[in-house]
């Protein structure tokens, strides 16, 4: 399953302006002392501190989208999914996040879930995600993952057809996931329909 992790360094980079105007001076301070605490590497202190701003300003997209990632990070997949799932939802309300990081919360929300074998829910999320944004190819990429962790191939390589269709719509400098690299789809690498499906898929 393929799956989207900022470094520290990009953290910085995507959250260090976002501590923005409407949101409590108890939540911007914590988020501002968590991104020095993630340049230190410290993430169980920046955990801390971002679950305290989120509890302050609970509708504040971007500080819980961090939040999900530090906790994605530690390997805390159920609460990153919870956490990913509030950035989300703020976002629904009070569209606070730009095009990439709302791809980037509900993929990673979705591969959380699946993680966690959630599957049904991941299922839901990527149905969603595809329906708001149904050229992104990475939706349709992880949407397959989940269908083949539970076991249905068939539906695994619709989803994977129309991801590599979709593949012109890769973000920039990344490049399209190799299905027989993923261990999503491990299982089926001596089947006649994976092999087939597979085949022009050249990365």
């Amino acid at each position: 399953m393929r799956t989207f992790i900022r470094s520290c360094c990009a953290v910085l980079l995507l959250f260090g302006t976002l501590a923005a105007l409407g949101q409590t001076k108890e939540a911007r301070d914590k988020y501002n002392k968590a991104l020095k605490e993630l340049d230190r590497r410290n993430f169980p202190k920046a955990e801390e501190l971002l679950k305290k701003a989120t509890a302050a300003s609970s509708d504040w997209a971007a500080a819980q989208m961090l939040l999900g990632d530090v906790l994605f990070g530690e390997k805390k997949y159920a609460a990153a999914a919870e956490a990913y799932g509030q950035a989300h939802r703020a976002d629904d309300a009070k569209k606070q996040l730009s095009a990439d990081d709302r791809r980037n919360t509900l993929d990673q929300e979705g591969v959380s879930l699946a993680i966690d074998r959630k599957y049904d829910k991941a299922l839901a999320v990527y149905l969603q995600a595809v329906k708001e944004d149904p050229e992104y190819p990475l939706y349709e990429y992880n949407y397959a993952c989940v269908y083949s962790e539970m076991g249905d191939l068939d539906s695994a390589l619709v989803h994977l057809k129309k991801a590599w269709a979709l593949r012109a719509n890769m973000p920039r400098g990344q490049a399209f996931p190799d299905p027989r690299q993923d261990s999503s789809f491990k299982r089926w690498l001596n089947d006649p329909r994976f092999q087939e499906a597979v085949a022009h898929m050249v990365i």
